[in-house]
């Protein structure tokens, strides 16, 4: 899963945005406050210029005026701010003003020709940006209370995708782990009675499958036995081909339900292309004229060999019934895997094949269960791999190859066409 669509990304970048526009708030509200109170401080001072003057001499050391909400600095305290950098210089009626901003006080050098000099400190200020950074403080401790708490009943996520990767496996979840009351504990405690309701119904279809496979293949043998004692040829070949195609259909349903169930995993393995179409065509005793492999002996592909034994024996096998000149061409072009025969193009569209129990009417089709392709496109899903079908030059092509080569060879486009 992509880093960005998870869940837990989102809630992170929502409370970070959120905390940014916070910070930009209380910014442009420090500011605003700054800016009207610069402007209040100099008018209480227009307002009482002269007093200030007066109670400054009589205070040398400096002096709070709480009326005012304005502090009188002593002179050492004026000569420190003299000597510091960046002061702003205004002027007002006739008088030079320098202002100095330490942190969130502010504080006015005034210098007065006939009066002298003149430090003040606002002091209304300061209490505005300590209240400010108060709510700021606040708020920032209450978005991360609030985030908190959302990541702590997001967590359990993991726990369940955890849960659910085990019981992918076979292990069947702990209840014990969602005793919260919250939505998460609830689905939990629901994924996890799935889990018991669908374990026992893989158990009894396992106990079914055995008790099947055990009670139809006993009598199935014994016919085959009693069939080969008939002295009619005749009879006897009817008879065999009866329970031939009854022990087919058996072990292809059979082997339907493992797949379904996926039950198997793949031993991948890097193969032989060449030895493993041998194998195929000698395994259907075929000749060297019914089944004709062009495949180099260095082509190799990474598969399963049992897996792979099935997609190449049911596509052979079907090209084979299926060719008007009972031949079938095994070859390898582009990373793809290829089996042709002459006949005629698939009728219906090739979804309908790869449907369970689908077969196609046909008299060359009597002893067919309906499940080649369907266990065919199975296998090669299990393996990370893919079937494709294209008719060209009156020849039925499947291609088996991995899904970066979709685009490829995917039907319909003249250029794919044209490759194969």
């Amino acid at each position: 899963m992509s880093r960005r669509s998870s869940i837990f990304f989102k809630v992170r970048l929502f409370f970070a945005l959120f905390a940014f526009l916070l910070l930009a708030v209380f910014l442009v509200l420090g500011l605003e406050h700054h800016f009207r109170q610069g402007g209040d401080f100099m008018r209480r001072i227009d307002q009482n210029y002269a007093s200030l003057f007066v109670i400054a001499k009589n205070h040398p050391e400096g002096v709070v005026l709480e009326s005012l909400e304005i502090e009188l600095l002593s002179e050492s305290e004026r000569e420190r701010l003299l000597g510091l950098k960046g002061h702003r210089v205004m002027e007002m009626a006739g008088r030079r003003i320098l202002v100095k901003d330490e942190g969130w006080m502010r504080q006015v050098l005034i210098e007065d020709s006939e009066q002298g000099g003149l430090a003040l400190r606002d002091l209304r200020q300061a209490s505005g940006f300590w209240l400010l950074g108060i709510l700021f403080f606040l708020s920032i401790l209450g978005i991360w209370g609030f985030y908190r708490a959302i990541m702590r009943s997001l967590l359990p996520l993991h726990l369940l995708e955890r849960q659910i990767l085990k019981f992918a496996s076979g292990e069947i979840p702990e209840k014990s782990l969602w005793g919260g009351m919250d939505e998460v504990s609830r689905v939990g405690r629901a994924f996890h009675e799935s889990a018991l309701q669908v374990r026992a119904l893989l158990d009894s279809r396992e106990i079914f499958l055995r008790n099947a496979a055990h009670e139809l293949k006993t009598p199935i043998a014994k016919g085959m036995v009693v069939a080969h004692m008939i002295e009619n040829p005749r009879h006897k070949e009817w008879l065999l081909d009866i329970f031939l195609k009854m022990q087919g259909n058996l072990e292809s349903i059979i082997m339907a339900e493992e797949l379904s169930a996926r039950e198997l995993k793949p031993h991948m393995e890097r193969l032989s292309l060449r030895q493993l179409c041998l194998e195929v065509r000698e395994k259907l005793f075929l000749n060297e004229r019914e089944c004709v492999v062009e495949i180099l002996p260095e082509v190799e592909m990474v598969c399963d060999r049992q897996l792979m034994h099935i997609a190449l024996t049911n596509l052979v096998d079907n090209g084979l019934k299926f060719s008007t000149d009972h031949q079938v061409e095994c070859a390898y072009f582009m990373g793809r895997v290829l089996i042709k025969n002459r006949g005629e193009a698939l009728s219906e569209p090739i979804e309908r094949y790869f449907e369970p129990f689908y077969k196609e009417t046909s008299i060359r089709n009597e002893r067919g269960s309906g499940l080649g392709l369907y266990l065919t496109k199975r296998v090669l899903e299990i393996q990370g791999l893919h079937l494709w079908y294209g008719y060209q030059k009156g020849k039925n092509i499947w291609a088996i190859g991995a899904e970066e080569k979709r685009e490829e060879i995917e039907c319909g486009k003249p250029s794919i066409k044209q490759s194969i």
